[in-house]
């Protein structure tokens, strides 16, 4: 994890002032990858995710946005209510994609 781990490409989410999350995304030719997208559970069910993602995605129109997804984990439901669909799994995680994202007026 450390060897993939770049820094310039993690952003804080800040509310009010106050940090309560942060969302990592590492364009690629032909994809986004987002990764390291973590929310405080106090400001969670907001539409904060919903809104911090559809910003990201926006700054890299026409990639589709992939992410791993812990098997476990219940943020299933996010991604898959954000249009996402399970493409494969690994080990420990599910593999998610959303398609490309066509800029306005395009």
């Amino acid at each position: 994890m450390r060897a993939g781990f770049d820094p310039a490409t993690l952003a804080a989410i800040e509310v009010d002032g106050r940090v309560v999350g942060c969302i990592a995304a590492v364009p690629a030719k032909d994809h986004l990858e987002i990764h390291s997208f973590y929310l405080e559970p106090a400001v969670q069910g907001r539409g904060l995710g919903a809104a911090v993602l559809s910003a990201v995605a926006g700054a890299h129109p026409g990639l589709v946005v992939r992410i791993e997804v812990l098997k476990g984990s219940r943020a299933h439901r996010f991604w898959e209510k954000q249009g996402f669909v399970r493409i494969g799994e690994q080990a420990v995680d599910w593999l998610y994609e959303s398609p490309a994202r066509v800029p306005p007026g395009s």
